[in-house]
């Protein structure tokens, strides 16, 4: 009795040779790259392209009105894009360091860099006022340059565009109102004092 394969199965149903023909060099930083082609979006649904927040939110026309913009957001509504959209637009999330940091950009594609911000957005709440008197400016300053230098280029200007609450000079149709229909609960009402 012989023994089957499972991976040539799966990987000839899938339309794709079992084995690529150059796995060196080249050939496998494009075998990588087609491979992130065909990874979910982080809040879409299968068969959808990968694609990393700055993209998200270029995609954007800045002429697009709020009905899009709100459609939008909800088909992309992970955990990074309604944490990303909380610090830089929410009035409680205070950031906690003075002057942003000056970084080394990574030259590496997306895909290759050593995270992404759909993982290292957890790290946001260590940049923010409360954590950044517990742990000092100093460490909150070097986690906020290390991070910048695993993202790619794009993660990291718009990283920096979150922390610098400028979302909407970059991006014209992502509004504090449009956000504030999309998740009303994301952002804290303003509070205002008695009498």
């Amino acid at each position: 009795m012989s023994t089957i394969d499972t991976s040539t199965i799966v990987a000839t149903i899938a339309g794709r040779s079992a084995r690529p023909q150059n796995a060196t060099g080249r050939g496998r930083a494009e075998l990588a790259q087609k491979t992130m082609q065909q990874r979910y979006t982080p809040g879409g649904g299968v068969g959808t392209v990968w694609q990393t927040m700055d993209e998200v939110f270029s995609n954007i026309p800045p002429d697009a009105d709020e009905k899009f913009v709100i459609a939008y957001l909800q088909k992309y509504k992970s955990p990074c894009l309604r944490a990303c959209l909380r610090v830089a637009f929410d009035d409680t999330c205070v950031v906690g360091i003075k002057s942003l940091p000056k970084f080394k950009a990574t030259d590496l594609p997306v895909g290759f860099t050593g995270a992404a911000l759909t993982t290292e957005y957890r790290l946001l709440a260590y940049f923010l006022d409360k954590e950044v008197k517990r742990l000092g400016e100093a460490k909150s300053l070097s986690m906020l340059v290390r991070t910048l230098e695993t993202l790619g280029e794009g993660e990291a200007k718009f990283l920096l565009t979150v922390l610098s609450k400028k979302i909407t000079e970059t991006y014209p149709a992502v509004t504090k109102r449009a956000v504030m229909k999309c998740w009303p609960e994301l952002i804290s009402p303003v509070q205002f004092p008695p009498g």
